[in-house]
């Protein structure tokens, strides 16, 4: 039995609606607004292994503040298979659209930067950028590298074990704990 009643055509007098949350930034011929700016900019500067990567900006409202007190700024997604065979992006990043008037400028390059810094290419065994069978670059989400918690920065600083092991993973291919034994 299928649906019926004004709920299923979300028409009529007392329906419910669901809340369109994602709204797509519109890239445009001039290449679009200033989230679209600071990407190709970051691409350009920072991140020029993902020239050729379609990455979609999208704004996202009603994010909440978490049980820890967190409110999120962004977000990085991989689409499934399905979506990205049917659109024409490999990456999303979603900008909370209610944060995003409230930050200066150097604040959402970093937000921007931050998302990015999510996508990584994948390499073949010999080192070369992977594709897919429609020559597309394959890309996964990569996790941070270092994480803190606020407490522990309050109280050693910025100088603290992130800094280390920031200085350790840049000179190292090496993982930081190795499973051989000694």
């Amino acid at each position: 039995m299928g649906r019926r009643g004004s709920r299923a055509t979300g028409g009529g007098d007392g329906a419910k609606r669901k809340k369109i949350t994602v709204t797509p930034i519109a890239r445009g011929p001039d290449g679009g607004p200033e989230p679209y700016g600071i990407l190709d900019h970051l691409i350009a500067e920072v991140r020029q292994d993902l020239v050729g990567v379609k990455i979609a900006l999208a704004w996202k409202r009603g994010w909440t503040i978490d049980p820890d007190g967190l409110l999120k700024a962004g977000k990085c997604c991989k689409p499934a298979e399905v979506h990205r065979q049917l659109m024409d992006f490999d990456i999303v990043i979603l900008l909370n659209e209610d944060l995003w008037p409230l930050l200066k400028p150097k604040q959402r390059e970093e937000l921007v930067l931050h998302e990015m810094t999510h996508v990584a290419v994948v390499l073949d065994k010999t080192g070369e950028v992977k594709r897919d069978d429609r020559g597309r670059t394959v890309v996964r989400i990569r996790k941070h590298d270092i994480e803190e918690f606020r407490v522990v920065r309050s109280r050693y600083g910025q100088d603290n074990l992130r800094s280390v092991g920031a200085s350790v993973l840049s000179k190292s291919k090496e993982p930081l704990l190795s499973h051989r034994e000694a």
